[in-house]
């Protein structure tokens, strides 16, 4: 028996009330195998990785991105390192659809709320994740790297999209850099100056029916500037843009 990090894909029919394995390794910390950005092969694979943002669109299709894990090249091996690429299984096989095959990427954040081909987010893990109507790929917040090559990793208070219909991200809100504190004005009251702050590990809810988002707790920054990180129990709701 190998301990290690995975990269099997499974489904698990309820009628009944069985597994298929559907792709990936059996073996335990893999490499990825990116195969050419944007084309479907059957040979592509996620490296094995843990805390990557999971969503699954209204087609069926499977969406993966970042973690902690393995790239192209193994980096960090045997632990693995920080990933920002992003994955989509559909028709049975996986397309790399964007950010790097290697890890600990900074992110590029071009202008905010403005999609853009050379935008992508920096390399991380624990972040959370949310889809909207259009099928768009929302997250927020996670360990990483911010856009500040000096700085080292650390928690993070971005909120991004994957825009499919440009198939660009866009940086909507929070800082490009780590370790930010909250900006918690009046409780109860939406405000475009109101920012959670830096975070990993929170708990979050898919849309409501007014389509805002509820994110809860998890590993950061309160708003007590100098203070070091520690557990949250602060509740927010968040409006994606249009």
């Amino acid at each position: 028996m190998t301990i290690g990090i995975l990269a099997d894909l499974w489904k698990y029919n309820i009628a009944t009330q069985q597994w298929t394995w559907v792709s990936g390794s059996n073996l335990a910390s893999p490499d990825g195998v990116y195969g050419t950005k944007g084309t479907a092969a059957a040979a592509n694979m996620p490296g094995g990785r843990q805390a990557g943002v999971l969503w699954v669109d209204s087609t069926g299709a499977v969406w993966l991105f970042g973690g902690f894990g393995f790239d192209s090249t193994g980096t960090g091996s045997p632990q693995g390192a920080i990933l920002n690429d992003l994955w989509k299984f559909s028709g049975g096989q996986w397309t790399w659809v964007s950010g790097d095959n290697l890890a600990d990427q900074n992110g590029v954040y071009g202008t905010q709320t403005a999609a853009a081909a050379g935008n992508f987010p920096g390399s991380r893990w624990g972040a959370v994740g949310w889809t909207d109507a259009s099928n768009n790929l929302w997250f927020y917040g996670g360990w990483g790297l911010g856009s500040v090559t000096t700085h080292p990793n650390g928690f993070l208070d971005d909120v991004w999209e994957y825009q499919n219909s440009s198939q660009q991200w866009i940086w909507w809100k929070g800082s490009s850099d780590v370790n930010q504190n909250g900006q918690y004005l009046t409780k109860g009251i939406p405000y475009v100056k109101n920012v959670a702050g830096a975070r990993r590990g929170a708990s979050i809810w898919q849309p409501d029916q007014l389509h805002y988002v509820w994110i809860f707790g998890g590993e950061g920054y309160d708003a007590s500037n100098g203070s070091a990180p520690g557990y949250l129990d602060d509740l927010w709701t968040y409006l994606p843009f249009p």
